[in-house]
């Protein structure tokens, strides 16, 4: 949990989704999760095993918190790029409920690669922070005993963003319990299609 955000702190995002935009009544989870710690942003391998109570331990323990969202749109439906859409709204919604009225420094990781103008986009989301925007690729390999085996190199974080938003996907509680839960963030439609749109037409022809 964090209780402050004192003036020129600096914050740590990750973010992840559960890669099932419209395929059953839940929809898709997108999750962000924050750090004041440093330590949670430094890029190392992770484990491709999901414990999802370590991950609720990690997120409730001083410092660390989350906030979550579903898409069950039919726009979100055919959406490859939710997440690049999705997350910086968590992000902003984490600043209000901190009452941030400050420059702050924020790094903010996703998980996947980004493109520039995807890089850009998110940028201009945060004009008045000192913004960093970086991706990762899960389908990394490295060689051993001269096979390719898959790796992944991410901040701790972000692999904590894709236990949650997995977890929160197949977990037993439904629907109404997840859009009750204080770390529910609800998204306004009308913004998200303007954000499409200005998405789109930032992508190179």
């Amino acid at each position: 949990m964090i209780d402050s955000i004192k003036k020129g702190s600096h914050i740590y995002v990750g973010t992840d989704d559960s890669n099932h935009a419209g395929t059953n009544k839940k929809g898709e989870i997108i999750v962000a999760t924050f750090s004041i710690y440093h330590e949670d942003s430094i890029v190392k391998s992770q484990t491709n095993r999901r414990e999802a109570s370590k991950a609720y331990e990690w997120v409730r323990s001083p410092g660390r918190d989350y906030l979550f969202t579903i898409l069950a749109d039919e726009r979100s439906r055919r959406c490859g790029y939710n997440l690049v859409l999705v997350a910086p709204l968590l992000v902003k919604e984490f600043l209000k409920r901190h009452q941030v009225d400050s420059p702050l420094a924020i790094n903010l990781y996703f998980d996947g690669p980004l493109r520039g103008y995807q890089r850009r986009f998110v940028r201009e989301d945060f004009p008045e922070h000192a913004i960093h925007v970086d991706g990762f690729d899960k389908k990394d390999f490295s060689i051993q005993s001269g096979k390719k085996t898959p790796r992944i190199l991410s901040p701790n974080m972000v692999s904590m963003a894709d236990t949650l938003a997995h977890d929160l996907y197949v977990a037993s509680r439904s629907l109404e319990q997840c859009l009750t839960d204080s770390h529910m963030t609800s998204l306004v439609q009308e913004e998200m299609t303007a954000r499409d749109f200005r998405l789109r037409n930032g992508r190179p022809q």
